[in-house]
Parts: C-alpha cells; sequence; structure tokens
C-alpha cells in the first residue's frame, strides 16, 4: 500500500484488504507506516525506503519494520541502540538499494547485530515486466543470486528468515 496505495488511499485500502485476510503490508516511508497503525494494522508493516536516523523512534514505537539498504545503515539502525525488526534488501542486480548479494561476510555481520532483528531477506527483480528472452534471463539469474545468498547464510549457520521477492 505504498505511496498513499498508488493513489487509491492508504486507510481505505489497507482496511478492505484486512477484511479480505491481508493481515502484512508494505509502505513507502515510517510516516505511512505510522498511520497504518493508527488505523489498526496489526501485522508486519515493511518499510521500503530509507528512514533518517531522526525518525528512529518512530520505527520502534509503531512496530515497524525497517528494510536494511546497505551496511552503512545496518550500522546506524543497530547503533541506535534499541532493538528493531528489519529486512535486509539484497542487490541481485537492480542497483538501487541493497546489501551485495555476493557480500556474505557483511550480511553476517548484519545478522549478528545485537539490536537488528532479521525477519526478511527480499530482493527486487527489474526486468520482469517483459518476456523479452534476454530480461526473462536476467530474472532467473538475479533470482538465483538471491537463493545463492540465502543458502550462503544457512551454511555460515544463521537462521534464515522470510524471503521474499518482488518487481
Amino acid at each position: 500500500v505504498k505511496g498513499n496505495a498508488y493513489g487509491h488511499g492508504l486507510p481505505g485500502t489497507a482496511i478492505e484488504l484486512c477484511k479480505l485476510g491481508v493481515h502484512d503490508f508494505c509502505v513507502a516511508t515510517a510516516e505511512e507506516g505510522a498511520e497504518l497503525r493508527r488505523q489498526g494494522a496489526q501485522g508486519t508493516i515493511l518499510v521500503l525506503g530509507y528512514t533518517n536516523p531522526s525518525q528512529f523512534l518512530l520505527l520502534e514505537a509503531a512496530q515497524l519494520t525497517q528494510t536494511v539498504v546497505d551496511g552503512d545503515y545496518a550500522a546506524a539502525l543497530n547503533a541506535y541502540g534499541r532493538p528493531l525488526a528489519v529486512h535486509i534488501k539484497l542487490d541481485t542486480g537492480m542497483h538501487r538499494l541493497g546489501v551485495p548479494w555476493q557480500e556474505g561476510e557483511m550480511l553476517e555481520r548484519i545478522f549478528r547485530y545485537p539490536n537488528l532483528k532479521v525477519e526478511g531477506l527480499f530482493t527486487h527483480l527489474c526486468a520482469d515486466d517483459t518476456q523479452d528472452e534476454e530480461a526473462v534471463a536476467f530474472s532467473r539469474e538475479q533470482i538465483r543470486r538471491f537463493y545463492q545468498a540465502a543458502g550462503g547464510l544457512q551454511a555460515r549457520g544463521l537462521a534464515v528468515p522470510n524471503l521474499h521477492i518482488q518487481s
């Protein structure tokens, strides 16, 4: 329901989705997530975008789940000093945001930060809106990279949380 549910209205759309059994949501900003909480949303609310450290209190107060957009950001979230739920975005080829999929040591460090509760791992497919042979091959490569990174974490003895791929 990010971006005001793409113009359809955040609260009304979320209420209707809850009636249909949807209880977890993605939002663009911490402010959108806090608004969903004020409207009564109970499930996981994942903030897909960057939240400024000055708003980390809002993440905590509204019990939002923040996307880790890179290693430095993970360190800043951990330095907040209070437990925060996070999902790690893996960069598998889009190159917009995310921890590079092949950086296993950095991923392990994020998992071991004492103040971060890693609840999910995801990536964003960037060429899946066409059946062009090259685009399909690239999407498949992104998916392969994603699962290779998740397997690498398991091989390091880490419990891999919820996995999701979006586009």
